[in-house]
């Protein structure tokens, strides 16, 4: 079903469009209200718009010895160049992490401005994001403003491939333009960040098809479905998650690559001793394995494995060693480089997800449920 105000694609049993923010089924009667009507024309009851409180924005200034102090409030609405304003008589020191803020934020007029004591010494911009405030601090540490074009200050996104840092970047992207900018991103927007970076190419629009649980495209603009803003979140807490080591990086955005050195126990996996395999109240690998068809291919098997691990056995850390003790416990021909295989499997075919902590994304469970199931 689509809203009838704003034609926005919405699950069957919706009663309200989260796009438009209006009532699209009756309450009363539960059949479908025609736009711009006042009451339902089948049950005659009154429609009562929704009402969507304003958020207030504050900004808190104090100066040491001199007595001075400042604190300002202001809505959404009224918000428009309050920085460029103030900074003529706040001595800001500028910072990566709120450079954004200053160069974004706009102020046309002020409201409700009452100066008062204030003890932090700090400038402090209040609610500019509606989630979690370490978030927005690491999402500001990923990009930064210069001129009137916001571009990656933080390269070292820990991708495994090149696809894989396009994906990354995208759907921070998102993010950042979502919880920092809050305004809509086009792809253009998408495609000159990438093309800055010398990574856009028709391998980016191939994922952005393949990946459509992601992301919401409304005409020319992009935004994150829930299921992206999740996956955005984790790669985000990635980037900043020391124990994790990408396998691909730019070389000084020349559009070349260099593939990072790999660990010893990357190229040497080793059997997980204590995985059991042949469990007796679930369903073992071989019996597991015999109910779908994948030859000899790699990405597959992979795939396969990766599945039973979570879905089957449930196990919450799935790397490499665990695929290389699946391989051997199947005598199945193990890949000459099984991080590799696991790393095209992830960039090529988009199935599995993580190389240092194994998931099977959608696309791989849809793969394994409805193309590669014996019937």
């Amino acid at each position: 079903m689509k809203c009838q105000f704003c034609n926005q694609e919405m699950p069957n049993g919706a009663k309200f469009c989260y796009k438009c923010n209006k009532q699209i089924i009756c309450l009363g009667c539960g059949e479908p209200l025609i736009a711009n009507s006042p009451i339902c024309v089948y049950c005659g009851k009154e429609i009562k718009l929704r009402q969507v409180q304003a958020n207030v924005n504050h900004i808190k200034y104090s100066e040491t010895e001199t007595g001075k102090s400042f604190e300002a409030s202001f809505s959404d609405e009224t918000a428009g160049n309050v920085v460029d304003v103030f900074a003529q008589f706040l001595p800001i020191k500028r910072n990566p992490s709120t450079q954004q803020h200053q160069s974004l934020l706009r102020i046309s007029q002020t409201e409700d401005a009452n100066a008062q004591e204030v003890v932090d010494p700090a400038i402090e911009i209040n609610n500019i994001n509606p989630g979690n405030t370490e978030d927005l601090n690491k999402i500001n540490n990923i990009f930064t403003v210069k001129g009137e074009s916001i571009v990656l200050y933080e390269k070292r996104l820990k991708a495994n491939s090149k696809r894989d840092q396009q994906a990354r970047i995208c759907l921070l992207f998102l993010l950042y333009y979502k919880v920092v900018v809050r305004k809509e991103v086009t792809r253009e927007d998408v495609n000159n960040i990438l093309k800055k970076e010398n990574i856009y190419d028709g391998g980016f629009r191939a994922w952005l098809s393949k990946h459509r649980s992601y992301i919401i495209a409304d005409n020319d603009t992009l935004e994150l479905s829930p299921e992206g803003e999740e996956k955005a979140k984790e790669i985000l807490n990635e980037v900043f998650d020391k124990t994790i080591e990408g396998a691909w990086k730019s070389n000084g955005g020349s559009g070349q690559t260099t593939t990072a050195k790999v660990s010893s126990k990357r190229k040497n996996p080793q059997l997980v001793r204590d995985l059991d395999l042949m469990p007796k109240n679930k369903e073992t690998l071989d019996v597991f394995m015999e109910h779908y068809k994948y030859g000899k291919s790699s990405p597959q098997i992979n795939l396969l494995f990766v599945y039973y691990l979570k879905q089957i056995l449930c196990i919450d850390a799935v790397n490499q060693d665990h695929i290389y003790t699946c391989y051997r416990h199947l005598k199945l021909t193990i890949p000459n480089d099984i991080y590799q295989s696991l790393i095209d499997t992830i960039s090529k075919k988009g199935w599995i997800e993580n190389v240092s902590n194994l998931n099977v994304t959608t696309q791989g469970i849809n793969e394994v449920e409805q193309k590669m199931k014996i019937q």
